[in-house]
This record gives C-alpha cells, sequence and structure tokens, in this order.
C-alpha cells in the first residue's frame, strides 16, 4: 500500500506546484497589453516622477516597478507610507510560495496596497546585490518594513505564516501613522 500512496502523493504535490508556477507567469513585473495588467499614470495620488506603481490581477499584492529604494522612500515620504521590500531570488523555493500563498491572500493583498509602498528585490538582478548587502540580507525570502525615512520598522527571515505576516503589516503601518508611540 505504501508503494501506490507515495507516488501518488508526489504526483499530487508536483502538479500543484506546476499550477502554482503557471500561475505566477501571468503576474509579471513588466506591462504587457494584457488587460489584466496596466499601469496607473495620473490620479490625484500620482506617485513622484520616475516611480511607477504596477497594478496587477486584483487580490495579489501590487509591487512598485523596478528596485529603486531611493523612489520608494521618495514615495513613502510623499504618501506617509511604510515601506515593504520583498529580497527574493529566481531560483527560492520558499520565495515561490511566499508569492503564490501570502502575497495572493486577499487581505493581505488589499490592505497592503493601500497602506504600503511595496518593492520586489532580486538580489541577483539590477541594484538587489548591493541593496542585499547595505540591508544585511543572508537568507531568503528576508521580508523588511521601513518607515519613509528608510529606517527598519520589522524584519522576518525565511516564510512567514499568513497570519504572522498580517501582524507584521498592520504593527508597521501603525507605527508609521503613530510615530509617537501614542494611539
Amino acid at each position: 500500500m505504501k508503494k501506490i500512496i507515495i507516488p501518488f502523493v508526489l504526483c499530487l504535490v508536483g502538479s500543484v506546484f506546476m499550477a502554482c508556477n503557471n500561475k505566477s507567469i501571468k503576474v509579471t513585473s513588466t506591462p504587457s497589453n494584457n488587460s489584466n495588467t496596466t499601469q496607473t499614470k495620473g490620479g490625484d495620488n500620482q506617485p513622484p516622477e520616475g516611480v511607477e506603481q504596477e497594478v496587477n490581477l486584483e487580490g495579489y499584492v501590487q509591487f512598485a516597478k523596478g528596485d529603486n529604494l531611493e523612489a520608494a522612500i521618495v514615495r513613502a515620504k510623499a504618501e506617509k507610507k511604510p515601506i515593504f521590500l520583498d529580497f527574493y531570488a529566481d531560483w527560492c523555493a520558499p520565495c515561490k510560495v511566499l508569492e503564490e500563498s501570502v502575497f495572493r491572500d486577499e487581505d493581505v493583498a488589499e490592505y497592503m496596497n493601500k497602506n504600503v509602498i511595496n518593492v520586489r528585490i532580486n538580489i541577483e538582478k539590477g541594484q538587489g546585490a548591493s541593496l542585499k548587502e547595505q540591508m544585511y540580507v543572508r537568507v531568503l525570502p528576508t521580508l523588511l518594513f521601513l518607515d519613509p525615512n528608510g529606517d527598519e520598522i520589522a524584519r522576518k527571515e525565511a516564510l512567514p505564516l499568513i497570519e504572522e505576516f498580517k501582524k507584521m503589516m498592520k504593527t508597521a503601518v501603525w507605527k508609521v501613522k503613530n510615530p509617537s508611540g501614542q494611539p
């Protein structure tokens, strides 16, 4: 009986993982002509010049284009919001799980998109390697919340549970909105 169950479970897990990977292909960091992915430019809450917000499918955390921390700080100061940095690499399996679970949780996505400047940083591309060193990233994924000045509020190294992440994000927003610590 064990000889049959183990291959079945492995097949099932492999199928789920492949399905998750197919979903991640639909949401990219580059704009496309796909009607599900658009770019905002305009409106009263327009980000500062050179900082564009990518809008993905509803229900997913929306990440700013690029890995420019300075631009994120300018935007965070203008909007009075914390900055969320997700340090990842393409080969990082826990990073993919984080993307497919936590970042696609509807409650997380709604709260983060409304209250936080979200930035994904690939440690192997662009400014990622230097930001990895600057922010003392030693484990992937590493999740950081910064205040609008770029000072660290919270850090999580490794994959968080959804409830743990929700607590982190709400605490970070509260700290930025209440810098004196008073309710």
